[in-house]
Order: C-alpha cells, then structure tokens, then sequence
C-alpha cells in the first residue's frame, strides 16, 4: 500500500490490496451478476450518451447495513463471504490516511455503499458531484488487472474553483427550475447541460487520474467529477471498479444516491 498523490481534493493510494486479495476481486467480477445500468432508465448523472455500464449487487457496509439492505432491492449486506469482504476491511484498516478527508466511521460517516460496476469501450460517466448533506466522499477502487494510458477510463477532478457552484444546485450542478405540474425541480444534465458547461469551463480545467490496477481513489465529497470513455483500443479490456460512498448517519434512505 503507497500513497502515491494527496490534496485537498483527493488522494491515491496504489497496490492497496494484498496481491492474493487483488486476484480474489477480479476473479469476483469475472464470476458476479451485472445487469445494465439503465434498465431501469436514465438517473443521476448518466447521460444518453454514456454508452453501456454494467451494474454489479450493491453491498452495504456498517452498523445497520442489514436493515439498509433490506430496504434495497438486490443488494447485499457486509460481510458477503465474498472478496468484496476483504475491500471493505482493508479500506477501514486503513482509515488514518484518509480520515481528514472523508471523515471517521461511526461519526462522520455511519454506511458505506459498495457498487460494483463494469465499463466497456465507449462508455463514460458525465460531470457531477456527491452531495456533501448526504456523503462525506466517494471512493474508485480499480479490480482490472491490466490497463494502458491509450484506453481511456480517467477519472477527472474539477478545478477546486468549481467548489464555489452552489449546494442548491445539487449533484447536477444546475439550479432548480420551476416545472407545470411539478413545482421546483431539480433537472438533470442528461438532455440541457448549459448551466453546468458555464460553471465548469470558467477555469477549465483540472486534473486526472488513470484507473491504474489495484488502485484506490478517495475524495472528498462536493468535487464535480466524471469518468472519461473508455476507448476503442481498450478492445474486450473492461474498466471494472468498485465505488464506495461514505453515507452520513440517517441519510441512508435517500432516494438516487448512486
């Protein structure tokens, strides 16, 4: 386990799994359930353009992970006897090098919810950011075993200047509008990302991170963020990664947190 990069954004942290644990999870992948992640439609930040991402089980980690569990349609609870147990423990092992980030289990943070998820070439995840009243970060945990600086797949991190975009905006990043018949809503980007362009190219720029193997990004909540495509040359290579979020006591149930 090596730190390799920290701010006051983010950090990384390379080789964070034993190299028995990091084969365990990519065997995982290669054995577990994953669906489309818009079988159920367009939610979140996912755009018409985002190509096709697969979804793993979600798994929920914590003092009341069963009871959060129970209330998610196909997700799991800790411990799974699976090697998504051994990410979990690792990470709250390791909790010290990220505490001043994300904050500390049973005090900042109650949950943790586990989502595996699988990008083939040509799928992406466009700009957002986590809901600092509801996460206190996330974290990307990358299970691939190979990866190459032609494949694409970078996670990017806003100019810290984006920080400034209100919280009324929400994870969209776009005010509220009024809606006939629905009152004041809060609009996606997914058809309309005008709003969100302005705010993010007043600095344009920022900085990016590969999803190199066995690596783990932590970040601080409210960082506008997406996933880059994956390209053409990574072939049959998927970007397999595991996002963590790091939920906030009683805002277990909040609807569209992934």
């Amino acid at each position: 386990m090596h730190l390799v990069f920290e701010s006051d954004q983010a950090l990384v942290i390379d080789n964070f799994l034993a190299a028995s644990d990091f084969e365990q999870m990519w065997r995982w992948f290669q054995v577990a359930p994953f669906f489309p992640n818009d079988l159920r439609g367009l939610h979140g930040a996912w755009r018409l353009d985002d190509g096709r991402v697969f979804r793993g089980p979600d798994v929920y980690y914590g003092k009341i992970a069963q009871e959060v569990a129970a209330n998610n349609e196909g997700a799991f609870a800790y411990p799974t006897g699976t090697a998504l147990d051994l990410l979990a423990q690792t990470f709250c092992q390791a909790s010290e090098l990220y505490r001043r980030l994300v904050g500390s289990e049973g005090k900042e943070w109650r949950t943790m919810a586990m989502a595996p998820r699988l990008y083939e070439r040509g799928s992406s995840l466009y700009w957002h950011r986590d809901t600092p009243s509801v996460v206190t970060g996330s974290c990307t945990y990358y299970a691939h075993p190979e990866w190459n600086i032609q494949w694409g797949g970078e996670l990017y991190i806003a100019h810290p200047s984006a920080l400034k975009i209100p919280a009324s905006h929400g994870p969209s990043m776009i005010a509220p509008k009024e809606v006939i018949g629905r009152g004041q809503v809060q609009l996606s980007g997914h058809l309309d990302n005008r709003e969100v362009n302005a705010a993010l190219m007043e600095a344009g720029m920022g900085y990016y991170v590969m999803p190199k193997p066995n690596r783990l990004v932590v970040m601080k909540t409210g960082n506008p963020h997406m996933i880059s495509a994956v390209k053409p040359a990574a072939g049959d290579h998927v970007r397999a990664s595991v996002t963590m979020f790091l939920i906030r006591p009683g805002q277990e149930g909040v609807e569209g947190l992934r």
